[in-house]
This record gives structure tokens, sequence and C-alpha cells, in this order.
């Protein structure tokens, strides 16, 4: 019985000999494994962190580039065809306002503002109108919806005449205005 017992005894020392030498070293590296893929884990999620971070702040240029290309719309850049362009833009709206253009003239460009990159121009257009009041409404509707950012500085309106023919109503009435216009660039 002493050798079986002998026998288990030595049987159980080589399986923890073995065992320290084969398995444990397998036991280590898969352990080692573990922590090398928690670590390449937290390196991946934080990467697809950033990855949303910058598709985040993507799509928010995308939003302020729309908003900047609506304000050069409203606010072109001045340049020396910028008066010209301002007067095919104001006989555009005259016309589509059922106005009719008198006579339109431009001053002096002003620039204001002191630092280079919040300067701003703005061109002075007045301008001689005839027409009925439902008319010069829809052409002052047509200035504050403008694709150009405009203010109206000056308006003097009188009657072109009396009455209106056979007592047409106030509304038929011509008008004669002179209106004044600031037209804003960048």
């Amino acid at each position: 019985m002493d050798r079986r017992y002998l026998v288990a005894g030595l049987f159980f020392v080589v399986a923890m000999i073995i065992a320290t030498m084969l398995v444990y070293p397998k036991y280590q590296a898969m352990r080692s494994s573990g922590q090398i893929a928690v670590e390449r884990q937290r390196a991946f999620d934080s990467q697809i962190a950033l990855a949303q971070d910058i598709n985040r702040l993507k799509s928010q240029y995308k939003e302020v580039k729309k908003e900047f290309a609506v304000v050069e719309q409203l606010i072109p850049l001045y340049d020396e065809q910028s008066d010209a362009n301002l007067f095919v833009e104001l006989e555009g709206l005259t016309a589509r306002s059922g106005v009719l253009l008198d006579a339109i003239s431009f001053s002096k460009n002003k620039t204001i503002g002191k630092q280079v990159e919040k300067r701003y121009h703005t061109t002075n257009a007045q301008i001689s109108l005839k027409s009925d009041y439902r008319s010069f409404k829809n052409f002052m509707r047509s200035i504050e919806t403008s694709g150009h950012l405009m203010d109206l500085t000056l308006i003097s309106v009188s009657a072109a005449g009396g009455e209106g023919e056979d007592g047409a109503d106030a509304t038929q009435q011509l008008l004669t205005m002179k209106i004044s216009i600031d037209a804003y660039y960048q």
C-alpha cells in the first residue's frame, strides 16, 4: 500500500511540476493578453468617441458654414461693381412691386468700424418713386425681405395730384415718394 501512495504522491508532484512549467506560463500569457485586450478596448472606445466628436464637429461646421453663406448673401463683399449691382437690385425690386422708378442716385460710401475684420461699408441710395399705396407697400415689403441687408433711413411721401380719378379711394391715389436706403457691404 505504501507503494500506491508513493506512486500517487510522485504522480502529484510530477503533475504539479508539469503544471507549473507548462500551464502556468500559458495562464500568465492569457492573463496579460486579457489586460492588453482591456487596454486596447479602452483605446478603441476612446477612438470611437473621438470619431463621434469629429463627426459632431463636422456637422456643426456645416451648419456654421451655411450661416456664413446666409450672412455673405445678406452682406456681400464690397467691390467696384457694388453700386452697379445695387442699382440692378433696386430696379428689380421696383419692377416686381409695380412701382415706377423716377430717379436714383448714390452717395459716397461710408466705412464703419476701426478694426479691419469688423469693418463694413454702406452705400446710400436716394430714390424717387411714383406709385399707388399698395404698390408702395409691396415695395417696402420687398426691401424688408430682400436678400441684401438694407435699411430705410428716410421716407418722404406726397400726393402727386388731387384726388384720384372719378373719386377713387385713397389707396388708388398716385403718390410721389423720396426714399433714402443704406445698403451694407463687408
